[in-house]
């Protein structure tokens, strides 16, 4: 199947999922707030948060796509060229699963954000988990090249790595209805992770 299709075929999943995740991300911000969206990708999401909720959005990409709708800095590793708290917030949606140092690259993020880490991911929780994730993974993102590594939390993986990295939850989902009701009902509800995460006092300063 060429990567045309798969792009075409991923057209109305990726804008259900643009839809709902702006409405989660709008419950953590004030218009004007400034924002990191980390693997922007083309920043199709960016550009959506920003005109419709009016932040200031920027992106990092290790691999930045020609055309991206949004200012974006490449990186090559795990860490920022940012000072400590240049955003307000950042915003890390089905980024950390691709990582192999992912506890590097959320504490980066810890470190970069004067309010909240926004996190949409995946959580391994259901009948067949890790290969229904597996496989939305990987149809995902081939057409573009990424790699996956399939390597996924449960809800208590993804405490036990805020709490090693000093974090505290703010607020969580671990279900979601983020695609078209067929898609959903196999990849959607409780294999979607939503958290909001605060740095500690300590981190802060």
């Amino acid at each position: 199947m060429s990567k045309w299709l798969f792009r075409w075929l991923h057209k109305p999943i990726y804008e259900a999922r643009v839809s709902e995740l702006i409405k989660r991300v709008s419950y953590s911000v004030r218009r004007g707030d400034s924002l990191l969206d980390v693997g922007c990708g083309g920043g199709e999401l960016g550009v959506r948060l920003g005109n419709e909720l009016e932040l200031k959005v920027e992106g990092v990409e290790r691999f930045p796509r020609e055309g991206c709708r949004i200012g974006v800095t490449q990186i090559e590793t795990s860490f920022f060229p940012f000072p400590d708290n240049a955003f307000d917030h950042v915003l890390v949606a089905d980024v950390l699963h691709h990582e192999w140092d992912d506890d590097i690259l959320l504490k980066e993020c810890l470190r970069v954000c004067r309010k909240s880490v926004i996190i949409k991911d995946h959580k391994l929780d259901g009948v067949l988990a890790i290969h229904r994730i597996a496989l939305m993974d990987w149809l995902a993102n081939t057409a573009y090249g990424v790699e996956c590594i399939y390597r996924y939390r449960t809800c208590a993986g993804w405490h036990h790595l805020f709490s090693r990295l000093g974090a505290h939850i703010v607020s969580e989902i671990t279900s979601m209805r983020l695609y078209p009701t067929g898609v959903n009902w196999l990849f959607g509800g409780r294999l979607q992770y939503f958290a909001v995460i605060e740095p500690t006092q300590a981190e802060c300063e």
